[in-house]
């Protein structure tokens, strides 16, 4: 049998390192294949802009939107107000007018028929001898009721006016006159 070889002893010596490849220069000329795609550039940044615009005017709108909405409900509620406010009034001249008293009474809120009993209120209103009436356009006092002013007319042909405070029964949501 052979004995095996012996294996020679290990150089001391460093491997040099690969030699280093030379630049590669991106191929040049119409046609050439770059090797990688550079992201397109949006010069004079228009898209930026265009979203900007878009973004503040689309925020204005429904600002804006919301706004309008707002006013046009505050100016709705006012106008039903102020209708109902006539309504009330009416009614209650309409009583005056007809005599029944103890109608108009009924129309009167809680602290005015407290303040003043169906006797008196009958025999206030009885005295002037309201024939006949004209309601004009209904607003709000300065304390924020709203008020209905009436012209009217006596028995006599005599005009006086009138000014109903309308306030809102918190119990049943009912307009009542509640002075004049």
């Amino acid at each position: 049998m052979t004995s095996p070889s012996p294996v020679p002893p290990p150089t001391a010596s460093v491997p040099s390192p690969p030699p280093s490849p030379e630049p590669v220069s991106a191929p040049v000329g119409p046609g050439a294949v770059v090797p990688f795609a550079a992201p397109p550039r949006d010069r004079d940044g228009n898209k930026l802009v265009l979203w900007i615009v878009l973004g503040v005017l689309s925020g204005l709108l429904v600002c804006g939107g919301g706004g309008v909405g707002l006013v046009s409900i505050l100016v709705w509620a006012n106008g039903e107000i102020l209708e109902r406010t006539e309504d009330t009034a009416a009614k209650f001249l309409d009583d005056i007018v007809a005599d029944r008293y103890d109608d108009a009474y009924d129309e009167l809120c809680a602290d005015r028929r407290q303040a003043i009993s169906l006797d008196q209120f009958t025999t206030d209103w009885e005295s002037l001898q309201v024939t006949d009436y004209e309601l004009l356009p209904a607003g709000t006092s300065q304390e924020g009721d709203p008020v209905a002013p009436a012209e009217f007319t006596t028995e006599d042909g005599s005009t006086g006016k009138v000014t109903l405070v309308i306030r809102v029964d918190p119990e049943n949501g009912a307009m009542q006159v509640c002075g004049w």
